[in-house]
């Protein structure tokens, strides 16, 4: 016995405790959360994985004809980082993926302003605490917005809860010394995004855009572009992650689970009772439609990476959500036998 075989054959290999290995019909991700990335291998290996749980690497090779590939698996396994060797694998456990703890009612608001928006924004700033919400995108539409005006809107959500805030601008009356002033006096705004403007900001915290701000409103999330995190994961899981502790509120008033969706659940004003509408199970009968239940994301190995922002559609008691492709066609790589 010599090399990897003398090396192997007396050990277990176990995946690290943030590694979990998530297959479909073609391949397997396993997604590495501490590093946030994923690594994407055969179905093949896989199964193997899933039989080392068990049995030592020697035990599992002798099953097979040629011994060595098992080998040159487990030595590409630790290679990547997904997991280690040990002599002894009593009380070792597997991890359960638990979501993670939130005393949010809502977590994610947007929200939707005008010079002809007529709702209350004291009264929006006093839903916010209600509902212990911790972050905002605020869209400020029309071509009449000043850095006076954002500046008297924000000062409703100064000493609020809210732990960051994202703005979109148009930049007609906004300039990027607008944008960077507010940064500096408000260290809740994390990010200002003006949009239709040529002038150009090299901060990390002012990005500028030619493009509208309908245009971006009206742009979808890539169904391609994977978010690799713990956080991520663990809500997804269990979780869509789309619709989960979020609320929108439009220009008009009218409340949403997101801009982007048709549904309404009643117009915000100071009778509504907001904790009512977001703890009502209409509002809420999509949150727990993770993508193992989504009939277009559920047998891909990326679907705990996917952001599905896209409306649900229910067809013949199945959940549905209107994509033209997923993100399939990831290399896979192979160690060399």
């Amino acid at each position: 016995m010599k090399g990897l075989n003398s090396k192997f054959y007396n050990k277990y290999f176990c995946l690290f405790g943030d590694c979990y290995p998530v297959s479909d019909s073609k391949r397997c991700a396993v997604y590495l959360l501490n590093s946030n990335r994923i690594e994407i291998l055969p179905l093949d290996a896989f199964e193997l994985l899933h039989l080392l749980k068990n049995d030592t690497i020697g035990s599992v090779a002798s099953n097979y004809h040629n011994s060595e590939v098992i080998y040159n698996w487990v030595a590409y396994f630790l290679k990547i980082g997904i997991g280690f060797l040990t002599s002894d694998i009593s009380g070792f456990c597997y991890p359960k993926i638990l979501p993670q703890f939130s005393p949010s009612h809502i977590k994610r608001l947007q929200l939707e302003y005008s010079s002809t928006s007529n709702y209350n924004l004291s009264e929006v700033a006093k839903a916010i605490e209600e509902l212990h919400c911790k972050h905002a995108e605020i869209r400020f539409l029309g071509n009449d917005i000043t850095n006076e005006f954002v500046s008297f809107f924000l000062n409703f959500f100064r000493v609020s809860c809210l732990r960051s805030i994202i703005l979109y601008i148009d930049g007609k009356h906004f300039r990027v010394k607008d944008a960077t002033q507010i940064t500096e006096t408000n260290k809740k705004v994390n990010k200002i995004i003006i949009c239709n403007t040529r002038e150009l900001s090299f901060a990390d915290d002012v990005l500028t855009t030619q493009g509208t701000l309908q245009y971006f409103s009206q742009k979808k999330w890539p169904i391609d572009r994977l978010i690799i995190n713990r956080a991520m994961f663990a809500e997804a899981f269990h979780y869509n992650t789309f619709y989960n502790n979020k609320m929108a509120i439009d220009k008009i008033g009218f409340i949403r689970n997101d801009l982007y969706l048709p549904e309404t659940y009643g117009k915000f004003d100071k009778c509504i009772d907001i904790c009512q509408i977001v703890h009502s199970s209409s509002f809420r009968r999509f949150w727990k439609i993770s993508p193992d239940q989504i009939e277009e994301l559920k047998d891909n190995a990326l679907r705990y990476a996917i952001y599905p922002a896209r409306e649900i559609i229910m067809s013949e008691e199945k959940f549905h959500i209107k994509i033209y492709y997923c993100p399939l066609n990831i290399e896979i790589l192979i160690p060399t036998h």
